[in-house]
């Protein structure tokens, strides 16, 4: 970025110092609000109305704070707090505060330089992350330190240079300023010249042409950041104390800001290199569009806590009309109504303007929240309405430049066609997906609280948004990991996100839900003491004893679930510290997504034992993050034709099961790779014991003519039996010519077509073994266990390995904990007409393994069975076909028929068998024989109203009653999306089977996001064809009685019972 941006720098043009009016300002702006009707409607100065008090914080509401914070220690630490904030902006001087205020000439910068981002120790530098560099306008003004080495940049005294360049309105005139002042003051500028680390604004360029912004930075967090920070501080102790002075500071501040607010755009910014989270729009005002909706907001809330208080502002009119009168600017500042219509043109009447034509628009919600606190501040009861009614009207999500916007903030199809039914928002990653729960929870709260609209309410009128409140429960694997999926955590750091207490509470005691009280709970400690809702709340404390009375019986053990509406299956063993979880993830793949449709995770012992990368060095067109982090190499699944997996929605599972000491799934989804007539993983974890389980995984491949198994554990450096390893002497993986990070002639952008090799070094090499087995000891890279012995994870490939590579790959290393490296087992396979069957088995253990032996038992290729020796004298027959009805001979005493099958012997005698999907399992003197391997039939009708049950219609005779509760029903549909759901009850009616599937939707969308009357589309239609596959579960009890449950009916051949 930095190497391609231009070596000389004009000017950013200033703000117009006209301020005679808001229209005329809003006019000078760079583009035109959407919809000339609507947008004059909106915008137009309203004569006739005039807010006459605070909206967002009312009278009410203070009174509350001031009770509680008399009554409760937690509520008067939140204020004491809130004034220790405070004080040392309330300490400065009026002027210092005002002239604080940058305007829109200073550049501003979200990072320094996208790497080697220090001049004086390069890179390392970069380990701490982009935005550490340390600031502080009030004890060490205009200066950037370096996180690393502690250097302080920019070399020159920019601060000087700055105020020589002020001109009419206080406003910074660059031309102006005396080029003099750009010369290195400190003791480099004798050892590396006068012009090193000097920064007139616009970056320091050094002699390869690098910029580093440190002034944009510096203006970004150390000023603008500071000063949200000032705001919201100033404000609210004010709000929790009544003391005036902290409501004087805070208005000095945001009255200087709305002089100059109107008049910020970002998008000159990008000429320099500088960035400020904008998704690649370049919109914006002082920071990207994504992040100015937090901007506006501080802005916007400040203003309205003040409102009330400005009817007595004397000593601040006099101020800001002598700083009129020092620096040529208009008065606009002599009655308190002056101060309000200031206020409200410089502030509420930019930030609406912004959210219209798309200068303010974030990750969905903040946008529509944004737009809620802004409608409700305004209080005016002809446009706030309607600025209302524009948070759920159809619009865009990205603003085309070529044409006028659509208005509305969507989200009433934001709802409906992006959050899915297992309550995520339509991204991949965890930490956008369910980031859009807090925003749109506040927008919920705000038109919940504002009485005078009720046209529309989230929580009344969108069940999805009512099930966005479990998903973080949901996503996180043994109450404790959510995966690290596409742009999301880091590599192996135990993160819930989405928890937030706060959030968990509200939802509770508008729902009722004990799932959220419990998680309240957990996130409290464990204890019901201390929970309290908002300090603005009449009763806080109140919620202490709802949550108790939910919280019903305690914990069990952890149990397997699917969410088909995201694409992650969750399969989990065990209870407590001792919880084992296996994950297939196969939702999105674009977006915040990574390419890495079918990818496996593990936990156990207290680890992630196969951590995704997690978020990236960046997130915009970064070479390393487009050809490795973000690549399908990168994960633990499978490549082909040494190509990324191409986008798309979701894969299809067509198996899903949980039962005692066995869960199983399996998903296809040729989709992201055409060419293959199939792509498919089938996945199993197996408990051992209490404490300890092993998985199976066949990953079925057809198609293409190349197919690389990619594999990697946590860090370590793993030991290697069964293959004889040879060093390569240089390069990577890409070729001993192709050093680290080198695309030669290859554009890395998002058509990249590679393979990533370019990303992998130290690069060990195998020809092709039967089976061979890798063991990594792992470190406890963010030491997290507290119990003795070494954690290992150890993958035995058990048939078709084809070439193998061992070799290291880096997670990001610009966040701060990450491992330094990984390393990646590789194996290829090459041919015409491909087909691949990988089979492994995955163990996790500590010291010692549990698992005594495993051995491929090769029955064909369309089946694969492995043997696995246990303790005890146990043994584990694990089958898979992808032909249910085809018998097959595992030994002389174990033949079946099914697409998976279990089988655990004890000395010879059976004490478990498991058939899923099949007709036939004999072991010995037991038979299981299933004439309905799996449930067939027609889906003739299904509910369109929604609600907390969902049902399908169908002529086919189902079990009624219980005996399918929990088990997952596939429908066949256009595989835009999956139609797979889990049961909550059947029952009959009539001649009619009534399948309901409880709390979900059936609906994909509206059909067109721009007439939302047009209709909704449904994930299938009448006519679609669905399938249940059965299990019949056979256990030994100690007593030595067998004992059988099943979804269909079984004849069964037992020896004599005791």
């Amino acid at each position: 970025m930095n190497a391609d941006a231009p070596q000389e720098h004009q000017a950013v043009p200033h703000p117009s110092n006209r301020q005679d009016d808001a229209d005329s300002r809003i006019g000078n702006t760079r583009r035109p609000v959407p919809g000339v009707a609507l947008g004059c409607l909106l915008l137009a100065a309203a004569a006739v109305w005039a807010k006459t008090g605070s909206t967002l914080a009312t009278p009410e509401q203070v009174a509350n704070a001031h009770r509680n914070v008399e009554r409760y220690e937690w509520a008067a630490r939140t204020r004491d707090a809130a004034v220790a904030a405070a004080e040392r902006w309330a300490e400065l001087p009026d002027e210092q505060l005002w002239e604080l205020v940058p305007e829109q000439s200073l550049p501003r910068s979200a990072v320094i330089k996208a790497h080697d981002s220090c001049p004086k120790c390069g890179a390392k530098a970069d380990r701490h992350g982009p935005y550490a560099w340390k600031t502080d306008p009030l004890t060490k003004p205009w200066k950037v330190v370096c996180p690393e080495c502690g250097e302080e940049f920019p070399k020159n005294d920019f601060g000087a240079y700055y105020l020589s360049g002020k001109g009419s309105g206080f406003l910074w005139e660059p031309d102006r300023s005396n080029k003099s002042r750009l010369v290195n003051t400190g003791p480099t500028g004798e050892t590396k010249g006068e012009r090193y680390g000097v920064d007139d604004g616009f970056g320091y360029v050094d002699e390869n042409g690098e910029r580093y912004g440190f002034i944009a930075y510096y203006c970004h967090w150390g000023l603008w950041r500071s000063l949200q920070s000032a705001l919201s501080s100033l404000s609210e102790a004010y709000l929790l104390t009544g003391d005036e002075r902290y409501a004087h500071k805070a208005a000095v501040l945001s009255c200087r800001i709305a002089d100059v607010y109107p008049d910020f755009d970002h998008s000159p910014m990008r000429k320099w290199g500088f960035d400020n989270s904008s998704g690649g729009s370049g919109l914006g005002k002082i920071y990207g569009c994504l992040w100015e909706t937090g901007v506006s907001s501080v802005f916007v809330l400040t203003a309205d806590r003040l409102w009330d208080w400005l009817g007595g502002a004397g000593a601040l009119s006099a101020f800001l009309r002598g700083q009129a009168i020092k620096h040529e600017l208009p008065d606009r500042y002599d009655s308190p109504a002056a101060l309000r219509q200031h206020l409200t043109r410089g502030l509420f009447e930019p930030t609406i303007a912004g959210l219209l034509d798309g200068r303010i628009r974030g990750l969905e919600g903040t946008h529509q929240a944004a737009m809620a606190r802004v409608a409700i501040a305004l209080d005016d009861p002809e446009r706030t309405p309607k600025l209302l009614d524009w948070i759920f009207q159809s619009g865009v999500v990205w603003p085309d430049r070529s044409k006028d916007l659509l208005p509305g903030g969507r989200l009433s199809a934001l709802l409906v066609d992006q959050v899915d039914r297992d309550g995520v928002g339509g991204e991949a990653a965890p930490e956008y997906a369910l980031g859009w729960l807090s925003p749109l929870q506040q927008c919920a709260g705000l038109l919940a609280s504002y009485k005078q609209y009720d046209r529309h309410d989230l929580y009344r009128d969108f069940p999805a948004f009512r099930r966005m409140f479990l998903a973080p429960l949901r996503l996180a694997l043994l109450g404790r990991w959510t995966p690290s999926l596409g742009d999301s955590g880091q590599t192996g750091k135990p993160e819930r996100i989405g928890w937030d207490l706060d959030l968990f509470l509200e939802a509770f005691r508008r729902f009722g839900d004990p799932r959220l009280a419990r998680a309240a709970w957990e996130m409290n400690g464990r204890t019901v003491e201390g929970l309290h809702t908002s300090l603005f709340d009449p009763e806080p404390e109140a919620v202490q004893e709802q949550v108790s009375n939910a919280l019903g019986d305690g914990e069990g053990t952890f149990q397997s679930y699917n969410l088909g509406g995201y694409g992650l299956a969750c399969l989990q063993a065990g209870a407590a510290e001792s919880g084992r979880a296996l994950w297939l993830y196969y939702g999105r793949n674009s977006g915040h997504g990574h390419r890495d449709r079918l990818n496996l995770g593990l936990y156990a012992h207290g680890l992630d034992l196969l951590p995704d990368l997690g978020y990236p060095e960046f997130v915009g067109p970064w070479p390393q993050r487009i050809g490795w982090t973000s690549h399908t190499v990168s994960h633990n699944t499978v490549m082909v034709d040494r190509q990324p997996q191409q986008r798309n929605w979701t894969g299809h599972p067509t198996l899903f099961k949980a039962l005692p000491g066995v869960s199983v799934v399996e998903v296809e989804s040729e989709e992201v790779y055409p060419q293959c007539t199939m792509y498919r993983r089938q996945s199993a974890l197996i408990d051992i014991d209490a404490a300890n389980s092993y998985a199976v995984d066949f990953f079925r491949v057809q198609g293409g003519h190349s197919h690389v198994f990619s594999f990697h554990a946590g860090e370590g450096e793993p030991t290697v039996t069964g293959l004889e390893l040879v060093r390569q002497a240089k390069g990577t993986l890409a070729g001993d010519t192709v050093e680290y990070g080198d695309w030669g002639t290859v554009q890395p952008d998002w058509a990249y077509a590679g393979p990533g090799f370019q990303y992998l070094y130290d690069v060990r090499r195998s020809p092709a073994a039967p089976s061979f087995a890798v063991d990594w000891p792992l470190v406890d890279t963010w030491h997290l266990r507290d119990q003795p012995g070494q954690v290992h994870l150890r993958l035995t490939m058990l048939r078709q390995t084809g070439d193998v590579v061992l070799a290291s790959g880096d997670p990001p290393q610009n966040k701060l904990g990450n491992p330094r490296r990984l390393r990646y087992v590789l194996l290829e396979r090459q041919g015409d007409g491909l087909r691949s069957d990988f089979v492994s088995v995955i163990e996790p253990y500590v010291n010692s393994r549990v698992v005594r032996a495993v051995e491929l038992l090769r029955v064909g290729p369309d089946a694969a069975a492995v043997k696995v020796e246990l303790p005890d004298d146990r043994v584990d027959y694990v089958y898979s076909s992808t032909k249910a009805q085809q018998v097959v001979s595992l030994t002389d005493d174990v033949s079946v028929a099914g697409r998976f099958a279990h089988v655990r012997l004890k000395a010879g005698t059976v004490e478990s068998m498991v058939l899923v999907a099949g007709s036939l399992l004999r072991v010995g003197p037991i038979t299981i024989a299933c004439a309905t391997p799996e449930w067939t039939g027609t889906v003739d009708d299904y509910d369109r109203a929604g609600g907390a049950s969902n049902c399908l219609h169908t002529a086919t005779r189902l079990p009624a009653g219980g005996a399918l509760r929990g088990q997952e029903l596939h429908l066949a549909n256009d595989r835009v999306r999956n139609a797979s759901y889990t049961i909550r009850e059947v029952r009959r009616k009539g001649a009619q089977t009534i399948i309901d599937l409880g709390d979900t939707t059936f609906v994909r969308g509206f059909k067109d996001d721009t007439d939302l009357k047009a209709g909704v589309l449904y994930d299938f239609e009448p006519g679609c064809t669905f399938s249940l596959p059965n299990h019949v579960r056979v256990s030994r009890s100690a007593d030595g009685i067998y004992r059988a449950e099943f979804t269909a009916p079984v004849d069964l051949e037992l020896p004599s019972q005791p």
